[in-house]
């Protein structure tokens, strides 16, 4: 068989469904594809919906479209179709059997029978290419450039029903797809014309998401239409309910993906998809429904197999708290989502065993701790960030404003079973509350055992009188701490982050544990001050710190009882 035409056209006309005494009219609305996934056995396809309320009877014909007045003999194929009304219904014609025209060119044909008896036919002239010739195809683009495959789309067009793209900048991204595809998808050739066609199908959506004026409602529309190519269910009960947000995030992220290149195959679209979706899923799920969700959707995370092994050696009641480190986070991408599960599991991993540094108890003078802040401004009473009892008489109760629905439940809970920390007489935690300088270095010297009783500091804000004093002295004797200059050290000022995270370095050196240093990716780390970049590397690389959802640090923003729980809680896990 020659090669195929390059031309092709869709016939519709309506048909006047007669019977005795009733008739009704409609459109059989006549479509046609060749289906070529079987290089040896081509089809071609039609699709049609007949007139509602009958049961329609039809003679389908094929014939060289050359022959102006087919008779029987001429009809390359006949199929005899009988289907009930308004249902869409196929038939397929065998190419191999018979299809012998010199140009591909056949017409179709609908013939009236029984109650369409007399009535006109619709038609179609299609194309269609013989297993040489999609042998042929398929060799051609084995080795096609750029060029060459903008022309085999264009001599395909009629025969695969591919969209027509006029010769712009977007045909040729698109062509750029297809061979991206090519090699992502399909293994770097295209094993049937099928191929072919879903690709360049697919190429209409990864076009779409470059363009500047890309809306939601046309992404939503295209992934519809598209959905089997990429493998998307858009029946599943999570894409329909937040379709719309999905579009939204794709929308916004697809540029950062590949260094910046964007979405390149199908399966990084369907990728995306599942990605974006789960951290959609996550973010409106509650605590209790967080397993089901990363159970779905944890394929798409990007998480090591070294952390998923040591999760999945964890006790099922551990695997559930780490899922609830994801809860109530507004994650904005997958990243966070495995930058909270991976601190997670390396939090509760040995936990089974831990190693905790014997905890110093300040005897209480009897005084209660009940002011705010993190007890900011107390003297002369044992801080209430600290526990005033003894160890056998630790309560293992949680507090009332930090429940497992916190996103810093974990690290406060561990830290209160071991005495490391307390709370308010009222229950509470009051994570959001800030810290002093002198409540954090009692947290952190009593959470790592530095505690000294003879160590001697001169601060003129650091009375020997004070509750505070052993502990800044023990940690200014070790190396950990400086003054906010030669004279104070800064008693009642609220800690910084960038502060909080020079004091957590410094027990790690004093300590002489491995440090692993990391050029820190926040977005603000050009603010912070010389003094602390190292430091703010250190903890980075080592996952003690971890940026805001908008992947800044805030370097001068005052520490919270929650963060200075949390950075604790993983400082110990490093000793």
């Amino acid at each position: 068989m020659k090669k195929i035409i390059k031309t092709a056209f869709f016939v519709f006309i309506s048909l006047m469904i007669m019977a005795s005494t009733v008739s009704a009219s409609g459109n059989i609305n006549l479509k046609w594809r060749g289906d070529y996934s079987d290089n040896t056995d081509p089809k071609l396809v039609f699709t049609f919906t007949s007139p509602v309320n009958y049961i329609q009877q039809f003679t389908a014909v094929i014939y060289p479209a050359t022959v102006t007045n087919p008779t029987f003999g001429d009809y390359t194929e006949l199929k005899e179709i009988t289907v009930n009304g308004g249902i869409e219904s196929n038939v397929s014609f065998n190419i191999t059997n018979g299809f012998d025209a010199d140009n591909g060119l056949y017409t179709a044909r609908f013939l009236g029978n029984g109650y369409m008896a007399g009535v006109s036919a619709e038609y179609a002239d299609v194309y269609v290419i013989s297993p040489d010739g999609v042998a042929t195809y398929l060799n051609r683009f084995a080795s096609a450039d750029s060029s060459e495959v903008a022309i085999l789309i264009e001599e395909l067009s009629h025969p695969l029903q591919l969209d027509s793209e006029p010769q712009t900048e977007r045909k040729s991204e698109r062509v750029s797809f297809v061979l991206s595809m090519k090699n992502a998808d399909f293994g770097g050739a295209f094993s049937t014309l099928e191929d072919v066609r879903n690709a360049w199908t697919a190429s209409d959506v990864l076009a779409y998401i470059n363009k500047p004026s890309a809306t939601v409602a046309g992404l939503k529309e295209k992934i519809s239409k598209t959905s089997d190519i990429f493998g998307i269910d858009t029946e599943d009960a999570d894409y329909v309910k937040f379709v719309d947000e999905l579009c939204a995030d794709i929308l916004l992220y697809n540029g950062e993906y590949n260094n910046g290149n964007g979405i390149n195959s199908i399966k990084e679209f369907k990728d995306i998809v599942g990605e974006c979706l789960g951290v959609i899923v996550f973010n409106n799920s509650s605590d209790v429904q967080m397993s089901d969700a990363f159970a779905k959707y944890k394929a798409y995370l990007d998480i090591t197999d070294e952390t998923m092994a040591d999760y999945n050696a964890l006790s099922s009641n551990y695997q559930g708290k780490v899922l609830r480190e994801l809860y109530n986070k507004n994650f904005a991408k997958s990243v966070q989502v495995v930058s909270a599960f991976t601190n997670a599991v390396g939090i509760l991993k040995n936990d089974s065993t831990p190693v905790i540094p014997p905890v110093v108890i300040v005897p209480d003078n009897g005084t209660s701790s009940s002011g705010s802040g993190g007890g900011a401004g107390m003297t002369g009473a044992a801080s209430d960030v600290f526990p005033t009892t003894k160890p056998e008489e630790n309560k293992t109760t949680g507090f009332s404003d930090c429940t497992i629905s916190h996103w810093a439940y974990q690290y406060v809970s561990k830290l209160s079973e071991k005495n490391i920390i307390n709370g308010y007489d009222d229950n509470t935690f009051r994570p959001d509350n800030n810290v002093t300088r002198e409540e954090f270095v009692k947290m952190i010297i009593n959470a790592t055992g530095l505690y000294r009783d003879n160590h001697k500091c001169e601060f003129s804000d650091v009375p020997e009188t004070a509750w505070f004093y052993n502990f800044v002295a023990s940690a200014y004797e070790q190396g950990i701490v400086s003054g906010m200059d030669d004279e104070t050290f800064g008693v009642g000022t609220k800690i910084t982050r960038q502060d909080a995270a020079v004091i957590a370095s410094r027990v790690l050196t004093y300590m002489e544990k491995d440090i692993k240093m990391n050029d820190a990716e926040f977005t603000d780390m050009g603010t912070v001050s010389d003094y602390a970049k190292d430091s703010v590397n250190m903890l980075s690389g080592m996952g003690i710190i971890n940026g805001f959802d908008d992947a800044s640090f805030r370097p001068y923003a005052a520490i919270t009882r929650a963060e200075a729980a949390t950075i604790i809680a993983k400082l110990i896990l490093n000793l």
